[in-house]
């Protein structure tokens, strides 16, 4: 990952621009996603630079072992992979 004129990309090892700076905040792939902050919401996208879930989240962290906490409208909750949600009060 790198940052160029305050966006966000993704670089390889080798230092090969594979993603171009496009997001206003980015974190690293795990479990094949990474979480992307593009016009304020957080969403998912994968290495295609699809999203795999729309930006739609206040906050979003990476997937681990198929989970990712999210937060949506001053709740805190958690989404799969198929973005179903669970919120810690239903």
């Amino acid at each position: 990952m790198f940052i160029k004129n305050g966006l966000f990309g993704y670089i390889d090892t080798t230092g090969k621009v594979v993603i171009p700076p496009q997001f206003e905040n980015a974190m690293d792939f795990k479990e094949g996603l990474a979480p992307v902050r593009i016009n304020r919401p957080w969403g998912y996208i994968d290495k295609d630079v699809k999203f795999a879930i729309a930006p739609q989240y206040d906050f979003a962290s990476q997937f681990e072992n198929g989970i990712a906490h999210i937060g949506l409208k001053g709740k805190d909750g958690f989404i799969d992979k198929n973005n179903k949600r669970f919120f810690e009060d239903d």
